[in-house]
């Protein structure tokens, strides 16, 4: 389909460059449906959000000239709107992460950042995977550091919220009122601070101040052990001891919940939830600007 036309019928004259719209529409729109807003001296158009290439507004004036212009988005699921957003995935940008923009999953305010829920997809992976983010925006996924980095980076504070379920099906929450993750020259460092309001108990501020690592990038101060590869997951590891509250949530999903005594912690860990050798069922991980 050209992405200039949609139910609202679009003609075209011999010239290219001329377009004459027949309706506007300025109600709620679909994925297959642009937005069209009706001035008095001018049309306006949006192009279809899930374009792969950037998305752009053009506007139609009374010689029928169509000019084009990158579509300025929303930095955040917090000022997202019906622009930039379809159902709960948006669309947005920051000129911390770069020029591109880049599909989020929101929750109200909340932008998540990370989904465990069925073990469809591997969080066994290398540094570029964790860098640049991978899996399913509809089920389990990593946004990508990077994507973290600048959405942490970009306000004076960013609340982080962790909501998880074991095998009998019990909800906790762990919030924390200060998350940011650095850039990659600082190998991403995690710094948590501020209050702390779980029901979960906190195996989260223990690794403020340590890097991230993965299976392929040893960053953990670790010095026998290579904990991503031990742990069988990628995070800011601070030691592979479990005698700590640690926690490991991109660790291997256990579909029973029980970790191989050979491999404690291995799984998706909360140790002050249900300790090191049990492996939850769901959890997922959102932030959201500091409301000051």
């Amino acid at each position: 389909m050209d992405k200039w036309q949609n139910s609202s019928e679009v003609s075209r004259s011999r010239d290219p460059n001329e377009v004459t719209p027949q309706f506007q529409k300025s109600v709620n729109v679909t994925k297959d449906e642009l937005w069209v807003d009706h001035r008095d001296e001018e049309k306006i158009y949006f192009t279809d959000i899930w374009e792969n290439d950037e998305p752009k507004v053009c506007k139609v004036n009374n010689a029928t000239n169509l000019v084009c212009s990158k579509l300025s988005l929303s930095e955040t699921c917090a000022d997202s709107n019906a622009i930039n957003c379809r159902g709960n995935q948006c669309r947005i940008k920051n000129h911390i992460y770069g020029p591109k923009s880049f599909w989020v999953t929101c929750d109200g305010d909340w932008t998540i950042i990370q989904r465990r829920m069925d073990g469809s997809v591997d969080f066994e992976r290398n540094w570029q995977s964790y860098k640049e983010g991978f899996g399913d925006l509809d089920g389990e996924f990593w946004l990508g550091l990077e994507k973290i980095h600048s959405l942490t980076a970009l306000y004076g504070g960013t609340e982080l919220m962790i909501e998880m379920q074991d095998f009998d099906n019990v909800w906790r929450q762990a919030y924390y009122e200060s998350f940011r993750v650095g850039n990659e020259a600082t190998t991403y460092l995690l710094e948590v601070k501020g209050s702390i309001k779980s029901t979960a108990g906190d195996s989260f501020s223990i690794h403020s101040g340590k890097t991230f690592s993965t299976r392929d990038r040893d960053t953990d101060k670790t010095s026998s052990k290579n904990c991503a590869a031990s742990l069988r997951g990628a995070w800011w590891y601070y030691m592979c001891d479990v005698s700590h509250n640690i926690s490991n949530l991109n660790g291997f999903y256990y579909n029973l919940s029980v970790v191989p005594a050979e491999k404690p912690a291995s799984g998706i860990v909360w140790k002050t939830f249900r300790g090191a050798r049990y492996s939850l069922k769901f959890v997922q991980m959102k932030i959201r600007p500091k409301k000051l």
